[in-house]
């Protein structure tokens, strides 16, 4: 076993060691999993349009933009340095535990299509809760924000699906995401069209070049395209308010909101489920249900809380 894969063994065996034995085990198993959690779509999704609703428009679109400049990069470095999961490297998996979890909050059981290096969960983090952390400029999200990423990245080793490398990678290639999309965010704001034009090409890139091609791109892609049309329409048209809201209706903003997105993301899935299509089809399909969550989170559902005046 070469240096890289030593280090990264003694130093993943010395972050399972954690597990303990017996009860303690699963205890821990679900402790990780609940970290691992704060990096998943759901949770990012949630923040992000609380903030976007109810906190203040130009903060949302910063961390959206934070986050797919990071999903973008990742998926071409992780495309192209194509390093195996832990789990799937001979002399390797033998050695540490893989710890299968696949419910509604965390699923790592379908990673084996997925490269590991660096890791996506850890470069998120460290965009978006960095960037989030970059602009509150308070003093508890200079505190909570590194240790959510801290515990992001300790959790993917821990279950097994990163090495320790692909984490501390990702960790800084995030926080440089999150300097660059503060800076970018502050400096060109409304110029910020052209840098959402040249991520969405990002985006093209990963799905139309065969060596590169990953399903969940094409799912970002269609998320990506649907909210900037949302936010164009908002910008023109809408123009909704946050100043002077009254507690109840950010409450009924965000409530309503999640229930209109999830009738999109969940309810059209059977819907689509009904065409016998090829795998790329398929995939297509997930890509336009996507479009249709992104432009409800930007421009339907603004415009509907702004003509019931909440």
């Amino acid at each position: 076993m070469d240096g890289i894969y030593a280090f990264d063994l003694w130093l993943q065996q010395g972050i399972q060691a954690m597990s303990g034995s017996g009860g303690f085990t699963a205890f821990m198993d679900f402790l990780f999993a609940f970290f691992t959690f704060f990096c998943e779509e759901l949770p990012l999704l949630l923040l992000l349009l609380i903030v976007y609703w109810t906190v203040n428009k130009k903060t949302g679109e910063t961390l959206m933009m934070a986050m797919f400049m990071s999903i973008s990069l990742n998926s071409i470095l992780k495309n192209i340095i194509r390093r195996p999961r832990p789990f799937m490297k001979e002399g390797y998996s033998d050695k540490v535990r893989f710890v299968q979890i696949d419910n509604f909050f965390v699923n790592t059981t379908g990673l084996g299509r997925q490269f590991s290096f660096p890791s996506g969960h850890a470069q998120l983090a460290g965009s978006f809760y960095g960037t989030f952390m970059l602009i509150a400029k308070k003093k508890w999200a200079y505190i909570v924000c590194p240790i959510i990423i801290f515990l992001v990245m300790l959790s993917r080793p821990y279950l097994g699906v990163h090495y320790p490398t692909d984490v501390l990678v990702g960790g800084v290639l995030g926080m440089g995401i999150a300097f660059l999309t503060v800076y970018l965010a502050n400096k060109f704001f409304d110029k910020r069209y052209y840098i959402y034009a040249a991520l969405i090409v990002l985006l093209i890139i990963n799905v139309s070049v065969p060596s590169l091609y990953d399903p969940d791109s094409l799912k970002f892609l269609g998320t990506a395209i649907g909210a900037l049309a949302g936010i164009f329409m908002d910008e023109k048209y809408t123009k909704f308010e946050i100043d002077g809201l009254v507690w109840w209706k950010r409450v009924l903003r965000v409530v309503g909101g999640v229930a209109l997105i999830m009738v999109f993301k969940e309810g059209l899935k059977p819907l689509f489920n009904l065409f016998d299509v090829s795998d790329i089809g398929k995939d297509l399909l997930g890509a336009l249900r996507y479009l249709f969550v992104g432009f409800a989170a930007t421009g339907l559902w603004p415009l509907i809380f702004t003509k019931c005046k909440f």
